[in-house]
């Protein structure tokens, strides 16, 4: 919840020029992540998986303080997030690879165009370097023996990621379980709880009336409404037959089979981006409603 808090009202204070209404920022911020910490994923999986620490937390956490880091330069951001990361090392362990690449590959493309196109700031790329030789050797007691194994011919993730029979056994899973998930399921953050179907309506209802009341094109708001439609497509994967001879292709890319079960994989890093996608866009509802915002927010959290 802190991290999406924190990260939404950073992405609105950053561009915004019009500060005055603070309350809307942070009833915005709150409502995102109260619908992070309350979707699907997270509240209705407990009977048959438990999410890891990574999922649920640790990633949002990392790309708030690498997001702080591009915005004010100052090292103790980096520092933070590598104890952390040390703290929880098995979160970046060869066990917790889907996780980690179904997040920081499209966090770190959706920071670098963030900060060079929108905020037209200058990437510290010293910074960053120097943080990820850091974060090398502060795991390097777990990465370096699954890096000689992966490169060990006969071993389990050679195998996993580099021999073509056994990537033909995972498209045919991959093949098994596309009927299951819905696009509408993921699009409502439906409820499998039918006594609360009716609110699943309620968030993109939100979303809509936002979007109609920002008026002029914001390019937060395109960017991060961009890489919401990357990862609905990710999480559903039917998306006409196009859509899934060319996700069956991306299987070829070494590694690329651990999002076999697409919708597994790739929810959490979706409900992030939808998360943040309604809180910029409930911020507009808000702050044109003014002193009635209150009164949706009440409606909301109810």
């Amino acid at each position: 919840f802190l991290a999406l808090y924190g990260i939404v009202k950073q992405l609105l204070e950053n561009k915004l020029k019009d500060k005055s209404i603070q309350s809307a920022i942070s009833a915005s911020s709150i409502l995102a992540g109260l619908f992070y910490i309350f979707n699907p994923a997270m509240i209705e999986n407990y009977v048959r998986a438990l999410p890891i620490h990574d999922q649920v937390f640790i990633n949002h956490l990392m790309f708030y303080f690498v997001l702080k880091y591009l915005i004010t330069s100052k090292f103790q951001f980096l520092s933070l997030g590598l104890f952390i990361s040390l703290l929880f090392s098995h979160n970046f362990a060869y066990g917790a690879a889907p996780p980690i690449f179904a997040f920081y590959p499209l966090g770190v493309i959706f920071l670098f165009i963030y900060t060079s196109v929108i905020l037209k700031r200058k990437i510290p790329w010293k910074g960053l370097v120097l943080g990820f030789l850091l974060f090398l050797g502060l795991h390097a007691f777990h990465l370096l023996p699954e890096f000689v194994d992966l490169y060990s011919p006969g071993s389990n993730i050679n195998t996993r990621i580099f021999n073509k029979a056994d990537i033909l056994e995972q498209v045919g899973y991959f093949s098994a379980i596309l009927p299951i998930p819905k696009l509408s399921i993921h699009w409502f953050a439906n409820s499998v709880n039918s006594q609360i179907f009716w609110a699943s309506f309620i968030i993109p209802l939100v979303m809509i009336l936002g979007l109609i009341f920002m008026g002029k094109k914001e390019k937060t708001v395109s960017l991060i409404g961009l890489f919401f439609l990357i990862t609905f497509y990710l999480v559903n994967a039917n998306v006409t037959n196009v859509g899934v001879e060319f996700y069956k292709s991306l299987f070829y890319i070494p590694g690329f089979s651990m999002f076999r079960n697409f919708y597994g994989q790739w929810q959490f890093v979706y409900y992030f981006f939808y998360s943040l996608f309604f809180g910029v866009t409930v911020y507009y509802l808000l702050s044109r409603l003014r002193y009635k915002f209150l009164i949706l927010f009440s409606l909301t959290i109810a």
